[in-house]
């Protein structure tokens, strides 16, 4: 069964569809209100060049969620039960998210880029809009930050 993903205005594109098309994009999915590349129509030369040469993927689904202002710290601490005592501007953690039952509903990395600005790198969900509703009254905002990401896999890399 062949199922077409129609292309439209209410899905996002990212600034590399075009070239994805151009590429040989032979199916995408929808994530994070945006056209992802799942496939380019041949699995083994994908896997090839992963293996043996360079991959490149259109990651710029992933999704930013600033929290900002005085209480974005404090509002961090309510939405993971991650220790971040100690966390200083440009150091990363993995934080899993919880709901109130404590079930995990996503799982960013937290990075602090300022005193007063946490960002949450999410998968695939809508944590902008449930931690706008932890926020309460804490002088902290929510917001998406729009980035362009793309990424490479060169297996021929030598690091430590």
């Amino acid at each position: 069964m062949a199922v077409h993903l129609s292309i439209g205005a209410r899905v996002r594109k990212s600034p590399f569809f075009k070239a994805s098309r151009d590429a040989g994009l032979a199916a995408a999915s929808v994530y994070n209100h945006m056209y992802m590349p799942t496939s380019y129509g041949d699995p083994a030369a994908e896997y090839d060049r992963l293996i043996n040469g360079v991959a490149m993927w259109d990651v710029a689904v992933e999704r930013q969620v600033a929290l900002k202002g005085p209480d974005a710290l404090a509002l961090a601490r309510l939405l993971t039960p991650r220790n971040l005592d100690g966390l200083v501007i440009g150091q990363g953690k993995y934080v899993p998210l919880c709901n109130h039952n404590g079930v995990i509903i996503n799982d960013p990395v937290l990075l602090q880029v300022a005193e007063d600005e946490i960002w949450l790198s999410i998968a695939d969900s809508d944590i902008q809009l449930w931690a706008s509703a932890v926020a309460g009254t804490l002088k902290a905002g929510c917001r998406c930050v729009r980035t362009r990401c793309l990424t490479t896999c060169d297996s021929r890399a030598k690091g430590d």
